[in-house]
């Protein structure tokens, strides 16, 4: 679980600033001023929304591995398995 949070939240933003910057250095090669401003504005808002996305999931499936699936399995706080578990 911990793989996937660092996957969306660090590695994919930082390919994508690697990805950015390797646009803005040498993606005008044989494009009109228009063309390479496009391409770069469109990485740039990609890597926000990505980030923003990759933030949001991380937050679900943290949320989700620490609750069990099945409410059987699950104590209730008020319950005795649970105050016993503590000890």
């Amino acid at each position: 679980m911990i793989w996937m949070t660092s996957l969306t939240n660090f590695i994919i933003p930082c390919i994508l600033q690697v990805v950015q910057i390797a646009l803005i250095l040498h993606g005008r090669q044989g494009k009109t001023e228009d063309q390479w401003f496009s391409e770069c504005s469109l990485m740039m808002v990609l890597n926000g929304y990505l980030t923003i996305i990759g933030v949001v999931f991380a937050t679900v499936w943290a949320n989700w591995s620490r609750f069990p699936t099945t409410p059987s399995s699950a104590a209730s706080p008020w319950s005795q398995e649970f105050h016993a578990s503590e000890h």
